[in-house]
């Protein structure tokens, strides 16, 4: 990868350091990158791209051939200066979610309809790994299940409340976790185009899932609404996409593709998942003085 970096951009890439599935080289100042991009380019790229170019950190690097990417192995990558340390992890202090689309879409209104759209595909998928787990897991597979398609029915009335309004479009990471780095957000597999209420409430669902601090989701709450705040009906989107349970499904695609799982452990999890549910609105209350409706239901399973 060295000598290919070096001819590709015509500099000195003796320093490069593989770090995962990127490279990186530090100078005095500034920092290279060299970035998967996938098979080929895709739209994500290009959306990447003008958010790039409209960026006041970062600059493309251009190939000697004055191509976006290069290719090795059949992968593409591309090559970034930036003037911010990128694998660093990431923290929602740092966090900046570009809106690419301020017109804004009626994302929303279309959000039940997808959401219906892939609870089918899953529900198929969570048949087949029912049948590949060995049988003594079955029935806490099966239990998971049964829970967290009620919470899938719980969210249907929350996304039908929403405001008809249209929400401005981001370059969301689609499955944000804390112990990511901040180089993901420029590497196409791991981005979607949604609302910025995706990325906040992954983040948020995975710290709570990994760690059952709710204190620590409190803080991510102040510093979002200090930071970077979000109309009334982006929090209550965000709310509403916690009821779609995608660790739970994620689970699910690692069984059906050999990884190991530990169910046990999402088992526990799981148990203490409404204690998020029930005390995130008075959290957003707290710091942004926007009310959010809290079913009985989950109420009363998250004072447990």
């Amino acid at each position: 990868m060295k000598d290919l970096v070096s001819w590709s951009y015509n500099l000195d890439a003796s320093n490069l350091i593989q770090l995962e599935a990127f490279y990186y080289m530090e100078h005095e100042t500034t920092y290279t990158y060299i970035i998967p991009v996938g098979k080929e380019k895709n739209t994500i790229f290009f959306h990447l791209l003008k958010f790039i170019d409209n960026s006041p950190y970062f600059n493309l690097l251009l190939t000697r051939e004055q191509t976006t990417t290069f290719t090795i192995h059949g992968m593409e990558y591309y090559g970034l200066r930036s003037n911010l340390k990128l694998h660093d992890p990431i923290s929602t202090c740092k966090l900046n979610v570009p809106v690419l689309y301020p017109a804004s879409y009626p994302i929303a209104s279309h959000f039940k309809s997808r959401w219906l759209a892939k609870n089918q595909i899953h529900e198929q998928e969570l048949g087949l790994a029912l049948d590949k787990i060995p049988s003594h897991l079955r029935a806490l597979l099966f239990d998971l299940a049964t829970y967290y398609i009620h919470l899938n029915e719980e969210a249907y009335p929350l996304i039908a409340s929403l405001e008809p309004i249209n929400f401005t479009i981001s370059l969301c990471h689609a499955r944000l976790k804390p112990d990511k780095l901040l180089i993901e957000f420029f590497m196409p597999q791991h981005l979607i185009l949604d609302n910025r209420s995706r990325l906040y409430c992954e983040y948020i669902r995975h710290l709570f899932v990994t760690t059952g601090d709710l204190d620590q989701v409190k803080e991510v709450v102040a510093t979002v609404a200090k930071n970077d705040p979000m109309l009334p009906e982006e929090w209550r989107f965000l709310y509403a996409r916690l009821y779609f349970p995608s660790h739970f499904y994620d689970i699910v695609y690692d069984i059906l593709h050999n990884d190991e799982v530990n169910l046990e452990s999402l088992y526990e999890q799981t148990l203490g998942y409404a204690k998020l549910l029930a005390y995130l609105p008075t959290f957003i209350y707290e710091y942004t003085g926007i009310s959010i409706p809290v079913s009985e239901w989950v109420r009363l399973e998250g004072s447990l």
